[in-house]
């Protein structure tokens, strides 16, 4: 089981950097993701950001790699937001581990200014 854990914003496209991701910027996110259950992953764990709930032109998969029960790995992401001033951004990453499906995980975000 892959269980949602933080994110952080690690670029800005839109100067100066505000620390929010803002209507129409292109940024850069980490996202963090833990496994929750009891066996490990293979070495194929991939999570690929949706081009959906505000979320544009999303970089390609990841690869999460193995990771033991407990263990908790960080990728970055590359998308543009979109959606209007204080909305609400909903970034998700589908799990596929080989070719098992381990469903999403999913991150909100406020849109700044």
């Amino acid at each position: 089981m892959i269980v949602r854990t933080t994110s952080s914003l690690t670029t800005e496209g839109c100067a100066p950097a505000n620390n929010v991701i803002d209507p129409n910027e292109t940024v850069t996110v980490s996202f963090c993701v833990q496994n929750g259950g009891t066996a490990a992953t293979t070495s194929s764990l991939t999570g690929t950001l949706l081009n959906t709930g505000g979320v544009t032109g999303a970089s390609g998969p990841q690869n999460y790699g193995l990771m033991a029960p407990g263990a908790t790995v960080c990728r970055p992401f590359i998308f543009t937001a979109t959606g209007a001033c204080g909305g609400t951004l909903t970034a998700t990453i589908h799990f596929q581990d080989g070719a098992t499906d381990l469903g999403n995980a999913v991150y909100t975000f406020t849109l700044g200014t």
